[in-house]
């Protein structure tokens, strides 16, 4: 029985399959050939292109238009000159290709020149056949080049003018100006005349610019920066000069900054008249002995602020840029830890919240001094013990301390107090001994790291 059922679904699903193939002729019916094969016809490009009229509110020859144009757009064909600048600059792996990609996309958008051949329709769809002649596409194409060339090379001139008055931001603009102008070509040999001579005009303009972009340079005021963890450096603001090659100096220049010691964060600066950027140090948090400040041109915000194409922008992110490092020397502080211990008055034998303070110092990689005099930080805690209430047989004392950091000038960078930590025992001084167990466990836990962040916290 259920082979019976398998057989007769198999005839039910060919029927279909067959009837809807009659459907299809018979709603083709009549349909010129176009439509079934590609048109070939030597000499022109041809586009084909369809639009449903399932939906009254839709201009469906307008879609089945863009459609042609689009599948017109796509024969032909874009190809890489091996002279290009593509070629000569391979600025990304990638880039020909998303190159390649986005300019189909744009030549169905430009395209000029075509006629509608033919366009036929049935009840459920229109159908539309342009072409356009390669003779014609040649010259239109021939003389856009010829019109964005006579903009570009106008924009490089003016790039070479804001060279030789030294005003390399305008001449920047003006260079990225002139790659603007000739985007769409960047696949073909430009050939134009400069200084006299015919030479390929995008790979001159790219080299011209890398030239510009790379004689930028960042010149320090010191060859190498010292500092002490937790403490800014001798000079607490950093003065960048940009100059170029010849080290005069460049105005409006935008540079990125960068530290090692502080992964992620970075310093947009742009130099002044003076071709000068500066910038405040923040203390220096680091365990490492070396650390860097290096610096570069802000090739992003270059590209933001004169270009809104994006083919532009990719190609020149992608360019390797000099980077220049200013080396920062960073010794450990010595820390003297100066504590007053008392148990209701009395000096404890063993100086515990020094031993608890000195311990964590070391962990984090601070040298804990034995002088004084010799410190770079000076931690001073006082600490007592006093009676409180008794309850149920047990002894309470209140244990109360201060805790102040200075450094070797004596400003002090942190304060602060413990106050009424509690100890229970059978004794007051045994209760004394046990309040300041506790209070080990705050200076862990609350004390030390809130102190750990005041020091390296910009101040």
């Amino acid at each position: 029985m259920k082979r019976h059922y398998l057989y007769l679904l198999l005839i039910l699903l060919s029927a279909c399959a067959g009837s809807k193939t009659q459907q299809y002729d018979k709603m083709m019916a009549g349909a010129p050939a176009w439509i079934t094969r590609s048109p070939d016809m030597p000499g022109f490009y041809h586009g084909v292109g369809t639009a449903t009229k399932s939906s009254a509110t839709t201009d469906y020859r307008e879609i089945a238009r863009q459609n042609a144009l689009a599948d017109l757009a796509a024969g032909i064909s874009v190809n890489i000159s091996a002279t290009s600048v593509l070629n000569q600059y391979e600025f990304d792996n990638n880039y020909s290709e998303y190159y390649r990609t986005n300019i189909l996309m744009s030549s169905a958008e430009q395209l000029e020149g075509y006629e509608r051949v033919d366009n036929w329709e049935n009840a459920q769809q229109y159908w539309v056949y342009y072409r356009l002649s390669k003779e014609k596409y040649n010259e239109i194409k021939k003389g856009r080049i010829s019109k964005a060339l006579g903009e570009a090379t106008a924009n490089f001139e003016r790039a070479r003018q804001m060279n030789d008055q030294n005003q390399s931001a305008d001449a920047l603009r003006f260079y990225i100006k002139s790659l603007e102008n000739i985007k769409d070509f960047l696949g073909e040999t430009l050939t134009t005349e400069i200084d006299g001579r015919q030479q390929e005009f995008s790979g001159l303009l790219i080299s011209e610019m890398l030239d510009k972009i790379r004689s930028i340079r960042m010149a320090y005021p010191v060859g190498k920066l010292t500092a002490t963890r937790g403490s800014t450096a001798a000079i607490n603001q950093l003065q960048i000069m940009v100059i170029n090659s010849q080290n005069q100096p460049l105005q409006g220049i935008p540079i990125l900054i960068k530290y090692s010691y502080a992964p992620g964060r970075t310093t947009e600066k742009t130099s002044d008249a003076e071709g000068s950027v500066r910038f405040k140090l923040d203390p220096f948090d680091s365990k490492k002995k070396s650390e860097t400040i290096s610096s570069t041109l802000d090739i992003t915000k270059i590209l933001k602020d004169n270009t809104q194409e994006v083919l532009i922008r990719r190609l020149l992110q992608s360019i390797t840029l000099p980077e220049y490092i200013l080396p920062v020397e960073i010794n450990a502080p010595l820390f003297f830890v100066n504590t007053t211990e008392k148990n209701l008055g009395n000096p404890l034998t063993q100086n515990m919240i020094k031993r608890e303070l000195e311990t964590l110092l070391r962990a984090d990689g601070f040298v804990v001094a034995t002088d004084a005099s010799a410190a770079d930080m000076l931690l001073t805690v006082t600490a007592d013990t006093r009676e409180g209430p008794t309850a149920n047989g047990k002894y309470n004392s209140l244990l109360s301390a201060t805790y102040t950091l200075a450094d070797k000038n004596g400003a002090v960078i942190y304060n602060t107090s413990a106050d009424d930590v509690t100890g229970l025992s059978s004794s007051y001084a045994l209760a004394g001994e046990d309040a300041y167990r506790s209070l080990l466990g705050k200076i862990r836990i609350n004390i030390y790291p809130a102190m750990f962040r005041e020091v390296f916290s910009p101040r």
